[in-house]
């Protein structure tokens, strides 16, 4: 035989690789079937929060308005709910009522 397989180091080295060898080999057969997994793809976003809700809204400022003079209304050119600002046309009146004798 040559001298290197007569040598200590050499057959406990091969010794040692054929051991890991086999446990490779038997944890393989030994491990049963793979168990199924499902697998989600994570993405980032939004959260959206969406409540039904009933109840009654509260202005949180009112104001009254009124006319300088008295008269039916022609046009109304806001309705319930619209945003107004200072200065805004809200409504016609008609111009029968003011136009009337003695009123000017």
């Amino acid at each position: 035989m040559p001298k290197i397989f007569t040598n200590k180091k050499f057959l406990v080295a091969a010794g040692v690789v054929l051991i890991l060898l086999l446990f490779l080999l038997w944890g393989r057969k030994s491990r049963g079937p793979i168990s199924s997994h499902q697998v989600y793809t994570v993405t980032t976003g939004d959260i959206t929060a969406k409540l039904h809700l009933s109840g009654t809204i509260q202005p949180l400022y009112s104001a009254d308005v009124a006319s300088l003079i008295d008269g039916r209304i022609k046009e109304a050119l806001v309705k319930d709910g619209d945003r107004v600002e200072k200065g805004q046309l809200l409504i016609r009146l008609s111009e029968e009522d003011w136009n009337a004798p003695g009123l000017i």
